[in-house]
């Protein structure tokens, strides 16, 4: 049998009924396991071992006979802004499992829906159907619209006045600033300049929303790398990202500099 020990605790509400309603928490979503409930009060959050002598650990941590197969940071669970859904990652040595699929670290994080089942490390179904592992359901309120399939069309992937994919415009923003590296926030102030209409189709006008666009993208998408040593923590200096070098050729076409020939070749050893 496992148990749970959570690192960030929801708490009891105390007080008045209008203390209450000033200290509200808003739940994106529930965490149901054997004896156990945790309320996502976040947009993101992990799963992992408890181990009291280290220096990173879960956010939800559990001990027991199964927590053998969990690694102190498992999996991750967040909500994409870009995909409009919570998503679960794999991130430990063992794999996760999402209704029965098993998923291992560096897979693309699963989309997950209500009442998907998941189990962490360990998965066991014996003769009879009897399941043994970390088991836990993943619940949305039911009044979410990420709780039953929408009946609103999609929204296109496609920027309607642009005609390019977002991966794209991060792509041709990127190979038109200097040395061709750019970072999110760099990358986010020229969509917003030059693609004010994909602003608003992908991000509702939100550039919160956007820079959480971006950001999937760039971590997601095999097109983009981060360019070596860019990347100053000391100094508070964030990573510049790149096109990696074996899909530079798939946005060329739309995006070479204008100028002359010495130009685009000085470019292109910058890059």
């Amino acid at each position: 049998m496992e148990s749970i020990e959570e690192g960030k605790k929801s708490g009891e509400q105390e007080g008045s009924d209008s203390d209450v309603k000033e200290n509200e928490v808003l739940v994106y979503a529930k965490f149901v396991g054997n004896n156990w409930v945790h309320y996502m009060t976040d947009y993101c959050v992990t799963f992992g071992r408890a181990a009291k002598k280290s220096t990173e650990s879960a956010d939800i941590q559990f001990s027991g006979e199964n927590s053998i197969t969990i690694s102190k940071i498992h999996a991750r669970i967040r909500y994409s802004a870009f995909e409009r859904a919570f998503e679960l990652e794999a991130l430990g040595k063992n794999p996760v499992y999402v209704d029965g699929v098993e998923y291992r670290k560096g897979d693309r994080p699963v989309k997950l829906r209500s009442n998907n089942e998941i189990c962490l490390g360990k998965y066991h179904v014996d003769q009879e159907g009897k399941k043994s592992g970390t088991f836990f359901t993943f619940l949305l309120p039911s009044a979410s619209v990420m709780a039953q399939p929408s009946k609103k069309e999609p929204k296109a992937r496609i920027c309607v006045e642009s005609k390019k994919t977002l991966e794209e415009i991060v792509a041709t923003t990127i190979s038109l600033t200097f040395a061709a590296r750019a970072s999110i926030d760099e990358i986010c102030l020229y969509i917003n300049q030059k693609y004010p209409s994909a602003v608003k189709q992908f991000a509702n006008d939100d550039l919160q929303i956007l820079q959480n666009c971006v950001r999937h993208v760039l971590f997601l998408s095999d097109y983009f790398v981060v360019a070596s040593g860019t990347e100053d923590k000391y100094h508070n200096e964030p990573a510049k990202w790149k096109i990696a070098s074996e899909h530079r050729h798939r946005f060329l076409k739309d995006s070479q500099p204008t100028g002359s020939s010495e130009n685009v070749a000085k470019r292109a050893r910058l890059s």
